[in-house]
């Protein structure tokens, strides 16, 4: 990776259809980037992002080509529908994606969900949910980057593993399965870069999102952990923490309350998902920052 681009790059962003994971499939694909896993629940949605990103590259293909017609500019890219709560899922994930592209050069794991209530009113599946997809997942995903980019066993010791969230347990099949890994004899691509979305909430705490605080929190930890112990193949491991974002999630929430939180934001309004999308093609392109967390919130909590 240069330190102005990503040309040639191999990503896998997972909750790639959401509204963070969407706006880092498009900062990269206009960055470079070669070959893009775009990895969520939403098949639907995913192809469509898929489609949009593909007809963006066409479009700025025929701009700069002198006859007018345009292609791909290069750019391939892969659909990959999964459950986050079942372990030997995100191993599969990973598995797949490195045998469909190669290798994986940065993994962004974005995914993420709330089951919000007070902590007095938390119900076990709704902690284990949480728990199993905002945090379990992204150290699957990572621990099976590190083992394929190193060349170890990739496979869990226990291949029959399943979450205890009630998610898991009333989960369709998912059309995501293991694949068999490379040869013994090839030699393994080296992993660069693992990022995490983090949020504002696993620095600050907030009322009724206990178990959501725990699991942003825990992957601050699993992200220093892995900074160091990555450190000597010379691969980074770093986190993002969002503040208030406009997506889906806080357009949910009552104007009053978006109200009351803009204005307690210094800068006085919302963040936009491409400004979070800058904040991961900085970490993407940065080779000498590790088990560091960027926080991006407008001031709202200064670290």
């Amino acid at each position: 990776m240069t330190s102005l681009e990503l040309q040639g790059t191999r990503l896998l962003v997972t909750g790639a259809c959401g509204g963070l994971g969407r706006a880092i499939c498009v900062a990269a694909a206009r960055a470079g980037a070669s070959r893009i896993a775009l990895a969520g629940r939403d098949e639907e949605r995913l192809h469509a992002l898929k489609a949009s990103l593909l007809e963006e590259a066409a479009t700025r293909s025929r701009t700069t080509a002198a006859d007018g017609e345009g292609d791909n500019n290069g750019l391939s890219l892969s659909v990959h529908v999964y459950d986050q709560t079942v372990p030997a899922q995100n191993i599969a994930l990973v598995q797949n994606v490195y045998q469909t592209m190669g290798g994986i050069d940065v993994l962004v794991c974005n995914a993420g969900i709330t089951r919000d209530k007070m902590a007095k009113n938390l119900t076990p599946e709704a902690w284990q949910e949480v728990v199993d997809v905002n945090l379990s997942g992204p150290f699957f995903q990572s621990q099976t980057a590190i083992k394929l980019s190193t060349g170890a066993p990739a496979a869990p010791t226990a291949p029959n593993w399943t979450s205890t969230s009630a998610a898991a347990a009333t989960a369709t099949a998912s059309p995501v399965q293991a694949v068999p890994l490379l040869a013994a004899t090839a030699a393994p691509h080296k992993l660069q870069r693992i990022i995490f979305i983090t949020s504002i909430i696993g620095h600050t705490g907030n009322l009724g999102q206990a178990n959501y605080a725990a699991s942003k929190a825990g992957l601050t930890g699993l992200a220093k952990t892995l900074a160091l112990e990555c450190a000597r193949s010379h691969v980074t491991v770093n986190c993002i923490a969002p503040g208030f974002i406009e997506t889906p999630m806080t357009e949910a929430m009552p104007e009053a309350a978006r109200a009351q939180v803009r204005e307690r934001i210094p800068l006085k309004r919302l963040g936009r998902p491409e400004e979070v999308a800058q904040a991961a093609l900085f970490l993407m392109q940065a080779g000498y920052i590790t088990g560091q967390t960027l926080h991006v919130n407008g001031g709202l909590a200064m670290q």
